[in-house]
C-alpha cells in the first residue's frame, strides 16, 4: 500500500522522492542517461545504470508514460513543450530504489525556414548603390549567421554593401548553423544582379578579326560589324548619320556583351562618319563613331548630248556626269587629242567637259569613252555627224511664190464675186411664178419686178390639203393674194419705179 502510494506521488512531484527512497531500504540510486541531445522530431535512447547490481529491473517514466524495458525511446515532436525523463532500479527482492537524476527533456530545433529581408530570390541593384539585406531564421536556442559570395565571407545576420560595384554581382548565400550542434546548418541562395549603363569596348570586328581601328572601307553593298558593349541590362543599339538626323535602318542582335549591326545596303554616295548609340534605361547612352568609306566603279552616268551635228573644224562641247569613289579617269578610246577636265564634284558626283571637231569627213563617227577607277570602267559613247549646209535663197524663192499663188486666188474670187454682184444690179431677170391651176384669175408673171434679196414673203405650200414636207419638189399653189398685198405695201420702200405685171389681164 504504502509503495503504491509513494510511486502515484513519484509522478506528480519530485519532493517526495526522498520520502520514498528512506522507506525502500538499501538500493542504490540509479543514473539515467542519453545517447544525444535531443532534437525535435529525432529519436532518443535513454538508459539507467545501477554499476555492479546488473540483474535489476528499470522502470522509465516520462509524463505519463512508464516503460519496463532495460531502455527508453522517445521522439519528441512538440516544439516549446518541455518534458521530464528519469528512472527507478527494482531487484530481485522487489526492493525499489530512489528516483534517479531528473533529465529535463527541452528538445532542440532548427534551422529551419532560412529566408532573407526584403524577400525576393534575384535583386536588382544600380551600380554603385547600396545593398542592404538580412539573413533570419527558425533556431532553438538559437543560430549562427555568415554570409559567402565569390569575393568573400561576412560573419552576421546583416549584409551591407555601400557601394556596390559591377564585379560584386552574383551569387550570395546566407548561412544558418544551429548554435548547440554546428553540424546542424541549412542555406538560403540569392542572386545580387548589378545594372549599369552600357560602355563601348575599344575592339570592333569588320570582316575577319577584331580591331582596334574604328574606320573601314569596302566596295558598296551590304554592310556587317560586331561590336562589344559592356551592359547590363541588353542595351538596344541605333545607328545614325554624322548629324544626328538620320537614323539608319540597321538590323541588330546580341549575344551576351556582343552585337551585330547589318545594314542591307550601303551606296558609295553614302560615306562618312557614323554614330552607334547604345542605351539600356541605365544612366547615359553610349556613342561611338565608325568612319566608313563606300567604294563603287562608275556608274549613273549622264550625258548632256549623246548625238550632234557639225560643220568641218567646228568644236563640240561635251559634257559626262557620274558617280564614283574613288575618283574616276575619263579617257577617249578614240585617238584624238582633246583630254576631258573636271569642273565640278559633289557628293562623290562628278563632272567632266571635253571637246570634239571633225577637221575631215573621216572624223564624224562613233567615239567611245573609257570611265575607270580601282573598282571598275565602264563605257558610254557619243555620235558626230556632219550638219547639212541650208540653200536658204530656194527656201526663199519657193516661199515667195506659194504667197504669191495665194494673192493671185483670193484676187480671182474677189473680182469674181464684185461683177456677179453688179451683174445682178443692172440686168434684173424675169422671175416666174408657178401657175396655180385651182386659182385661174391669178396673176403669175411679173416684169421687172424684182423682189429684194433680203425679202422673202412666207410661202406656205401645200398637197391636197396636207402639209408635204418635199415642199420644192411636190408644190402645191401660191397664195398670190397674200403675196400682192406684201409687194404693194413695201412698194415705196423697197422699189420706188411701179411694177408692171406680164401676161396680167385687164
Amino acid at each position: 500500500m504504502n509503495m503504491m502510494k509513494v510511486f502515484l506521488i513519484g509522478i506528480h512531484g519530485y519532493l517526495y522522492l526522498q520520502i520514498l527512497s528512506f522507506v525502500s531500504g538499501g538500493l542504490l540510486k540509479p543514473k539515467i542517461f542519453f545517447d544525444k541531445y535531443p532534437f525535435v522530431g529525432e529519436r532518443i535512447h535513454f538508459k539507467c545504470n545501477l554499476g555492479k547490481e546488473r540483474n535489476n529491473s528499470y522502470t522509465y517514466f516520462y509524463g505519463d508514460r512508464h516503460d519496463r524495458h532495460n531502455f527508453l525511446d522517445v521522439t519528441h515532436s512538440d516544439k516549446g513543450r518541455n518534458g521530464l525523463v528519469f528512472c527507478q532500479s527494482t531487484n530481485r527482492n522487489g526492493d525499489v530504489s530512489e528516483f534517479s537524476n531528473v533529465l529535463t527533456l527541452d528538445p532542440h530545433y532548427g534551422p529551419e525556414d532560412v529566408q532573407i529581408s526584403p524577400t525576393g530570390n534575384v535583386y536588382n541593384v544600380t551600380e554603385h548603390d547600396k545593398l542592404s539585406l538580412v539573413c533570419s531564421a527558425k533556431c532553438y536556442p538559437g543560430c549562427d549567421f555568415f554570409w559567402t559570395y565569390k569575393q568573400g565571407q561576412t560573419a552576421g545576420r546583416n549584409l551591407i554593401i555601400e557601394n556596390l560595384k559591377r564585379l560584386e554581382g552574383g551569387l550570395y548565400r546566407c548561412h544558418a548553423n544551429h548554435t548547440e550542434v554546428t553540424t546542424k546548418t541549412k542555406s538560403h541562395d540569392i542572386t545580387i544582379n548589378v545594372l549599369y549603363s552600357p560602355t563601348f569596348s575599344v575592339y570592333i570586328k569588320f570582316s575577319v578579326n577584331y580591331t582596334t581601328s574604328w574606320s573601314y572601307t569596302f566596295t558598296e553593298g551590304k554592310l556587317s560589324l560586331i561590336v562589344i558593349i559592356e551592359s547590363n541590362p541588353t542595351s538596344s543599339i541605333r545607328m545614325y548619320s554624322s548629324d544626328f538626323y538620320t537614323q539608319i535602318a540597321a538590323q541588330c542582335s546580341s549575344n551576351g556583351n556582343y552585337y551585330s549591326i547589318g545594314v542591307s545596303y550601303m551606296s558609295c554616295e553614302k560615306t562618312g562618319n557614323y554614330t552607334l548609340v547604345a542605351s539600356n534605361g541605365i544612366g547615359r547612352s553610349s556613342y561611338r563613331t565608325v568612319q566608313l568609306t563606300i567604294q563603287c566603279k562608275p556608274k549613273e552616268t549622264i550625258l548632256l548630248r549623246n548625238e550632234t551635228h557639225t560643220e568641218l573644224g567646228k568644236e563640240w562641247v561635251v559634257q559626262l556626269s557620274v558617280v564614283s569613289n574613288p575618283k574616276p579617269n575619263v579617257t577617249w578610246a578614240n585617238k584624238t587629242s582633246f583630254l576631258w577636265e573636271i569642273i565640278k564634284m559633289d557628293d562623290f558626283r562628278f563632272n567632266f567637259t571635253s571637246v570634239l571637231k571633225a577637221d575631215q569627213l573621216s572624223d564624224y563617227g562613233i567615239y567611245e569613252i573609257k570611265i575607270c577607277n580601282t573598282i571598275g570602267c565602264i563605257t558610254e559613247y557619243v555620235v558626230l555627224k556632219q550638219k547639212e549646209k541650208i540653200n536658204y535663197l530656194v527656201y526663199a524663192v519657193s516661199g515667195g511664190v506659194a504667197v504669191l499663188f495665194f494673192i493671185y486666188l483670193a484676187t480671182c474670187w474677189l473680182c469674181c464675186r464684185y461683177k456677179q454682184q453688179k451683174s445682178k444690179a443692172t440686168n434684173p431677170q424675169t422671175k416666174n411664178i408657178p401657175e396655180n391651176h385651182d386659182h385661174e384669175n391669178s396673176e403669175h408673171l411679173y416684169d421687172d419686178n424684182i423682189i429684194p434679196p433680203s425679202y422673202f414673203p412666207n410661202v406656205h405650200y401645200v398637197n391636197s390639203g396636207h402639209e408635204d414636207t418635199n415642199a420644192f419638189t411636190n408644190l402645191g399653189y401660191v397664195d398670190l393674194q397674200h403675196l400682192k398685198q406684201e409687194m404693194a405695201n413695201r412698194k415705196n420702200k423697197y422699189d420706188p419705179l411701179p411694177r408692171n405685171y406680164v401676161n396680167k389681164k385687164y
